[in-house]
């Protein structure tokens, strides 16, 4: 994961701590980052030329959008059924709201949910890539 630096003075001068860059939101889990040869500077870490992205499939990350607009339609459902049931008559701009509040709520839900299920599938991904590049060959018999 890129890091920043930051330097905090302390008493014996200086300390530099490496601080996780996590973009915007969540920024997509990426291949090791190798270190070696940049000094000691630990924010100077750059990944390297042959590490590939481990990026869920493109499918895994389509099913998680539509599953994000479907928590989101029935988030607005269930919100404007609740609002409309507590009310008598005339109250389409508060079941509206319902309705929006409903649909963002269970979006954002939905969205947290689906972001965690594709690190753990993108990190299982990699540790299987890895165990399998650390089985030894077998010469063909």
């Amino acid at each position: 994961m890129p890091s920043t630096a930051l330097s905090v003075a302390a008493e014996s001068g200086p300390a530099h701590y490496a601080v996780p860059d996590v973009g915007l939101f969540f920024a997509p889990p990426t291949a090791p980052v190798s270190t070696e040869g940049r000094g000691d500077d630990p924010g100077a870490a750059a990944a390297t030329p042959d590490a590939e992205p481990a990026l869920p499939s493109p499918l895994a990350r389509v099913l998680a959008f539509f599953a994000i607009v479907v928590g989101g339609v029935s988030g607005a459902l269930i919100g404007y059924a609740f609002v409309d049931l507590q009310c008598d008559e005339g109250c389409g701009f508060r079941a509206g709201l319902g309705a929006v509040a409903g649909a963002i709520l269970a979006a954002i839900g939905v969205a947290v949910i689906t972001v965690l299920a594709l690190r753990a599938m993108s990190e299982w991904h990699e540790i299987q890539r890895s165990a399998d590049d650390d089985l030894p060959v077998r010469p063909p018999d």
